[in-house]
């Protein structure tokens, strides 16, 4: 049997051994659980044993973690926060400048047209859409 801190190769183990594994992993899980136990006694001292045992807190589910630390706020927080969506998105900008067929909203890279235009001595505005 390997000793408990040997990480074997999980994609080279049969079923059958990784079903013993979890075995192996779940028996320590509890060992490990009773001997905090005891330690958190210990420390706590006679004046509190009566007390209800203190109960692990589950942790948040990965989905929601990975949400909201995802979405971070204004002030650089990690809260959870409707994102807001701009009125634009989804649609086409209107068209700004038209010459016969090509057409340019005025945003991004300037179209080879355009430039070709400009360098024949033509202004940029004779193209705009009313």
């Amino acid at each position: 049997m390997p000793s408990p801190l040997t990480i074997p190769d999980l994609k080279t183990l049969t079923y059958e051994q990784l079903c013993e594994l979890e075995g192996r992993v779940t028996a320590a899980r509890k060992s490990m659980g009773a001997m905090l136990d005891q330690m958190l006694a210990t420390l706590q001292g006679p004046a509190t044993k009566a007390a209800t045992p203190v109960k692990a807190i589950p942790a948040k589910a990965p989905q929601v973690a990975a949400a909201q630390a995802a979405q971070p706020t204004a002030n650089g927080s990690h809260k959870a926060t409707a994102k807001r969506r701009s009125p634009m998105k989804g649609k086409r900008a209107p068209i700004k400048y038209r010459y016969g067929q090509d057409t340019w909203s005025g945003r991004g890279k300037t179209p080879a047209w355009i430039l070709k235009l400009e360098k024949s001595g033509k202004n940029r505005n004779e193209f705009a859409v009313a």
